[in-house]
């Protein structure tokens, strides 16, 4: 079988990187506040809804905090926390801080000797002969969650950090205490309620997926199906049904062996199995038994959403055609062009009776960071998707705001709802946040949370989730940087 690496060109040097890591820093989108920490109270035009009460706290890179080290990829860069305290009527605050990491720390003095998604970890020969297996990064740059008390970052290894609910600054590493403790969680967890879901692997001869479950609050996890596999697929993302977890075993895939005693970055020993299936590999919940299906290749990052019929599991995701969207993101190429992120939202209806797999386009609009108003969607079909469509023009990068009326496999809903889509200026936005509002009475009813750069600084804009009319718009001079994702956190009023 034909492979293909995806790894950055030779020709990449550490004084090239930290030129174009440089110049990024010092550009909208990607420039980031002059302090390490600090906060500041926003300009506000227009008026949030009273119910509006509650902090969206995000994760995003800083490529700037590291002055003498710059990261092979935008995923290696050093985390940036940052938060907004929305309070109803006209107060939105900013707060921010770099996270305290040994991988920062390691960075700030010009080496980091850890494995990381991408950049090499520089550690001497000697030290890779007796320590066959580097350390993992602690630069929980992916997302934030709320889990019971905490406020959670994390990554795709098993360090996740606490972040201080005022500062954000780091307070220490999340102990759980279960016999996962030392694998890796993914950095989208599925929280429903109280309840927490995720995949846990571990890395070994063969690698072992686990599906996991634990309430917010607690640090042990329940184990309720396990996958093993000789080839470990790039997993960012799954599907979750009551009954079933979905695993997209797509073709950029890692023989785990292949680590030991190497200084490069994980990402570069998953090679691209040209002509090889995507697998989907379906996990029971109730019984721990596993399920495999094919069907034409595809990469993915994001899944969307994942539901049951009587015949069907079906997969709602964001698709691209192969990985080469992981290579473009790759400095110092990424600095001289943002890549165009282009999947596209397909739907994959797993036929639980004949084995078959069938697809279906939901819109023709391409855009990444979806999200869905999952509290009322819960286990059953949805209607609206949203995102950021993020795309270059005249060597900048412009995004819009989109709200996806997806066409499903019921007449009735086909084209019911224009799509609908929003920009500002030379703003970039990265995920919209949707925030239900507790009176609604249909699923989508609510606000998104878009935060967006340009050259003058940065802001918030609260959306209509149904119109995407702007509410209000509060701007800050501090710049905040193109990031990853992020957690709205509810507050009552009387707080």
């Amino acid at each position: 079988m034909k492979t293909v690496t995806t790894s950055t060109p030779a020709a990449v040097t550490p004084s090239n990187l930290l030129e174009a890591a440089r110049t990024l820093a010092q550009t909208a989108p990607f420039r980031g506040p002059k302090a390490p920490e600090g906060c500041e109270l926003a300009t506000l035009t227009g008026k949030l809804p009273d119910w509006l009460r509650g902090d969206l706290v995000r994760l995003t890179i800083d490529l700037g905090a590291t002055p003498d080290w710059a990261p092979a990829h935008w995923f290696d860069g050093v985390g940036l926390a940052y938060g907004l305290t929305l309070a109803g009527g006209n107060a939105v605050r900013l707060r921010w801080a770099v996270l305290d990491c040994a991988v920062g720390r390691a960075a700030r003095r010009g080496q980091v000797p850890y494995a990381q998604f991408s950049s090499p970890n520089q550690r001497s020969g000697l030290r890779r002969l007796f320590g066959p297996i580097p350390n993992l990064t602690d630069n929980a740059n992916v997302n934030v969650v709320r889990m019971g008390p905490d406020w959670v970052a994390m990554t795709e290894t098993p360090h996740q950090l606490l972040l201080d609910d005022d500062s954000l600054r780091v307070r220490g590493h999340v102990r759980y205490a279960d016999q996962l403790r030392h694998a890796s969680p993914l950095a989208h967890p599925i929280v429903s309620g109280d309840t927490v879901t995720n995949l846990v692997s571990k890395l070994g001869p063969r690698a072992e997926v686990s599906v996991c479950r634990h309430q917010a609050a607690s640090r042990r996890r329940d184990v309720l199906a396990r996958w093993t596999t000789f080839a470990y697929p790039y997993i960012h993302s799954f599907g979750l049904t009551p009954e079933t977890a979905i695993i997209i075993d797509h073709p950029l895939r890692l023989h785990p062996l292949d680590l030991v005693w190497s200084n490069r970055g994980v990402i570069e020993h998953f090679k691209w199995q040209q002509g090889s299936a995507t697998r989907l590999v379906l996990l029971s919940l109730r019984d721990g038994s596993v399920r495999t299906y094919e069907t034409e290749p595809l990469f993915c990052f994001h899944t969307v959403h994942a539901f049951e019929t009587s015949e069907h599991t079906v997969l709602d995701l964001l698709a691209y055609d192969d990985a080469a969207i992981v290579r473009g993101l790759s400095l110092p190429g990424f600095a001289a062009g943002f890549p165009d992120c282009k999947p596209e939202l397909l739907r994959l209806l797993i036929d639980r009776r004949s084995g078959k797999v069938s697809r279906q386009v939901l819109s023709d609009t391409r855009f990444e960071f979806p999200q869905l108003d999952y509290e009322r969607v819960g286990a059953g079909e949805t209607d609206h998707v949203f995102g950021s469509a993020l795309h270059s023009r005249d060597a900048r990068l412009r995004s819009e705001i989109v709200r996806i009326a997806a066409r499903d496999t019921h007449p009735a809903h086909t084209g019911a709802e224009p799509e609908r889509r929003f920009s500002e200026g030379t703003y970039v936005f990265g995920e919209p946040v949707f925030v239900g509002d507790p009176a609604r009475a249909r699923a989508g009813q609510g606000v998104l949370l878009a935060v967006g750069a340009d050259e003058r600084g940065s802001a918030l804009f609260v959306l209509d989730a149904s119109s995407l009319d702007v509410l209000a718009h509060a701007r800050f001079e501090t710049p905040l940087p193109l990031g990853f994702h992020g957690s709205f956190l509810r507050v009552s009023p009387t707080r």
